[in-house]
């Protein structure tokens, strides 16, 4: 056994699935496959030599958290039972925003993603299902008033379907900074700090309340409560607790970005592996890279990485 490897030794935990690349749409036959296991490897970013050995067995896991744009299908149709049959508590943070080109460069419609987003929800309920209206940009072209319409439209097709909504603004990285740049998008630097936006915010407030979606917002710092929207946490251990009738203990996760609040986590993902293309996405430096590796990839490997 490779001696680098370190083996995981909390007793139950929370696994990401993933915060750095979309694996219920890219990655789904590796990561039934590691869940057969029971275990994944996973690598430290920041220190390529040291990685990981993460239990994957229902009695480790306390919750699976899913980040998504669209699961394939065969997640949707067969690996919800998978994880239904085998006892795993789960839940999606599935971002919706109908941005299209330039900023998204995938070919996503949106009434494929709702369609799906609908489905998933009325299998396994909607208090599992969150909305991450993530991240709000404004340009000319995505202007408040587009914005305000866009949410509208989606917030009312997904009624009944979740009851919880989380927006942010972009975090603007070095490489996001850089491909706007080169692409020519001007944009407002953190727009939702700007008391211009004020009426949008509290616009979209009112249209979630009306289909009973609560609004939360993403590392902002409390900067949003005079529109009425209070910060939160993605992995949030009072909806995992509540969802799951369980008790998640909380503990910060230190390895997040200023202002995050969410509970600590083990992410299985890896950065500049997710082939999608958006243009704002902080965990991908080079598109062509992660676009080599989604095509490099071997689904034997024990962990997100070539």
């Amino acid at each position: 056994m490779n001696k680098n490897i370190l083996f995981n030794n909390d007793e139950s935990h929370i696994i990401s699935v993933s915060r750095r690349t979309d694996i219920p749409r890219y990655y789904f036959n590796w990561f039934i496959d590691r869940m057969k296991a029971g275990y994944v490897v996973v690598r430290n970013p920041f220190n390529r030599k040291q990685i990981k050995r993460v239990s994957l067995t229902p009695d480790d896991v306390s919750a699976l958290v899913f980040w998504t744009r669209l699961p394939s299908e065969k997640f949707i149709d067969d690996g919800l039972d998978y994880l239904i049959e085998n006892n795993y508590n789960f839940a999606f943070l599935w971002t919706i925003t109908g941005y299209g080109k330039p900023l998204e460069n995938s070919r996503i419609e949106l009434n494929r993603v709702i369609d799906s987003f609908q489905k998933v929800s009325s299998k396994i309920g909607a208090k599992k299902m969150v909305w991450r209206y993530d991240p709000i940009i404004i340009t000319d072209k995505y202007s408040c008033g587009w914005h305000i319409k866009n949410f509208e439209n989606i917030s009312n097709l997904l009624q009944g379907f979740t009851d919880r909504v989380i927006i942010s603004s972009m975090t603007e990285y070095s490489s996001v900074v850089r491909r706007m740049k080169n692409l020519g998008i001007k944009y407002r630097q953190q727009p939702l700090k700007y008391e211009q936006t004020g009426e949008m915010l509290r616009t979209l407030v009112h249209i979630a309340g009306n289909n009973n979606q609560t609004i939360q917002s993403c590392c902002q710092e409390g900067k949003l409560e005079s529109y009425g929207i209070s910060d939160g946490a993605c992995i949030d251990t009072e909806w995992l607790s509540s969802i799951f009738d369980i008790f998640i203990p909380y503990e910060k996760d230190r390895g997040q970005r200023t202002g995050c609040v969410c509970t600590k986590s083990i992410d299985i993902g890896a950065y500049d592996t997710c082939p999608s293309g958006c243009v704002y996405c902080y965990a991908v430096k080079n598109h062509r890279n992660a676009e080599r590796f989604y095509r490099d990839f071997d689904c034997n490997s024990e962990g997100l990485f070539l």
